[in-house]
C-alpha cells in the first residue's frame, strides 16, 4: 500500500530526509571557542560532532525546518489546511519543509502508483506558493515531491540565533553530562525563545 495512503487522520504530510550534506551547523572552531578548549586540541573532536548532530536534530524538529542543505522526500495529501490562507494560499496542496531551495521530482497518485511528472510542467501550471517558512505545493490528490531545503550548504548560512541555541545544548552536554536534562535547558526563557523568528508553526 501506498505511504501516501497511509497517512493517519489529521496529518497533512510526512517529510523523510533522502540524503544531508556531511557539514556541521556551526564550525568545529566555534565550538572549541564557546568551550574554551585549545584549537589544537582533537581529542574529543568525534564526541563534539555527536553533540552538535545531535542538537542541530532537535532544531530542526523545534522548528520545523531543514538547517544544512539536505534532499527532502514529502509525502501528503493535497488539501486547504490550518494557516494556508493566512500564507496566501488559494488552493490545495502539500506543505513542504522549508526553506526550499529546488524542486526535484514531483509524482502524483493513480490510484495504482506513482506517476512522475515532468518538473518543469508541472510548476509552470502549479507554482510554489505561500511564504518561505510556509512553501506549499498546490495539487489534487497525493503528491510525493523530492526537493532541496535548508538555509545553505555551509555553518555560515545558518542564521545566528540557530548557532547560540545549538552551543547552548552543546555547552550544557559538554560540561555536565551526568547532570544536565533537557528540562534545566528549556526552563531558560531566554534559550526557548533564541528559535521563535526562524519556527515555522506549522
Amino acid at each position: 500500500m501506498s505511504q501516501a495512503l497511509m497517512l493517519p487522520a489529521g496529518v497533512r504530510s510526512a517529510h523523510r530526509v533522502i540524503a544531508a550534506l556531511a557539514v556541521s551547523a556551526v564550525s568545529a572552531a566555534m565550538v572549541r571557542t564557546s568551550l574554551r578548549l585549545d584549537a589544537d586540541a582533537h581529542s574529543e573532536d568525534d564526541l563534539l560532532a555527536l553533540y552538535v548532530d545531535t542538537a542541530t536534530r532537535l532544531a530542526e524538529h523545534e522548528t520545523g525546518r531543514a538547517i544544512i542543505t539536505q534532499t527532502v522526500e514529502t509525502i501528503g495529501r493535497a488539501e486547504m489546511g490550518p494557516g494556508y490562507a493566512a500564507a496566501g494560499c488559494s488552493t490545495a496542496g502539500v506543505v513542504l519543509r522549508p526553506r526550499v531551495q529546488q524542486i526535484l521530482s514531483v509524482d502524483t497518485w493513480s490510484g495504482q502508483g506513482w506517476q512522475p511528472q515532468d518538473v518543469a510542467a508541472y510548476l509552470a501550471a502549479h507554482p510554489l506558493t505561500g511564504t518561505e517558512s510556509f512553501p506549499v505545493l498546490p495539487g489534487t490528490g497525493p503528491l510525493r515531491i523530492t526537493y532541496r531545503a535548508g538555509y545553505g550548504d555551509d555553518a555560515a548560512s545558518v542564521p545566528a540565533c540557530i548557532q547560540q541555541w545549538l552551543l547552548a545544548h552543546v555547552q550544557s552536554w559538554y560540561c555536565r553530562p551526568g547532570a544536565v536534562s533537557e528540562k534545566s535547558l528549556s526552563a531558560n526563557p531566554m534559550l526557548r525563545s533564541l528559535l521563535d523568528p526562524e519556527r515555522t508553526y506549522l
